[in-house]
């Protein structure tokens, strides 16, 4: 159950972890797993036939979980790609959304604007693009913080960055394809 929890979340911070442990699993027979972390690594064991495992990431001074592919096969890329409905433009827009980031934060309407930096046959509309951004926050890939309220447009301003979703699933992506540095990706932390 720990592991279902785990993929339907996304991930999970180590609130949601202990939450989960100390009260949703309760009812549930834990056998000689005694705690949080032993049970990540038992669950790692049986998760490793799968190519899979539960990794931990330390962000913003808090420690963040979730299930991520080991080897990021074509498999797991076109599972990825398949998430998004508008096909290979709403690809491509995530793309340059992802790629943004990994510079820094960037406002909600900066990166909703991005739209028109598609290229070739690749358009959105104003709330295409909106949708897509409000579902990749909604979904963990991204995330931020609320600009000042009594601004007439905050939510528009607001910040957004990765989210720890973003960096324990597509840590390959951001490195190997927007050319993050390694040793600035957020610490992560392996369960053996």
């Amino acid at each position: 159950m720990l592991n279902q929890r785990l993929l339907a979340e996304g991930y999970v911070s180590a609130g949601q972890a202990n939450e989960i442990w100390d009260n949703d699993l309760d009812n549930y027979d834990k056998g000689d797993t005694e705690t949080l972390k032993k049970a990540f690594s038992l669950s790692n064991r049986q998760l490793a036939f799968a190519g899979m495992e539960i990794r931990g990431v330390l962000v913003d001074d808090s420690t963040y979980y979730a299930i991520v592919n080991k080897q990021p096969d074509d498999i797991a890329k076109a599972g990825f790609h398949s998430a998004f409905a508008f096909g290979t433009t709403e690809v491509n827009f995530v793309r340059l959304i992802l790629e943004k980031l990994s510079e820094g934060p960037v406002t909600k309407a900066n990166l909703i604007n991005m739209k028109n930096s598609l290229k070739g046959n690749d358009n959105l509309t104003m709330d295409q693009a909106v949708a897509i951004v409000e579902r990749m926050v909604r979904d963990g890939w991204i995330w931020g913080t609320t600009a000042n309220p009594s601004k007439r447009r905050h939510s528009m301003q607001s910040q957004l960055t990765l989210a720890p979703r973003a960096y324990l699933e597509l840590s390959y992506m951001l490195v190997d394809q927007f050319d993050m540095d390694k040793d600035e990706l957020p610490q992560q932390i392996i369960f053996s």
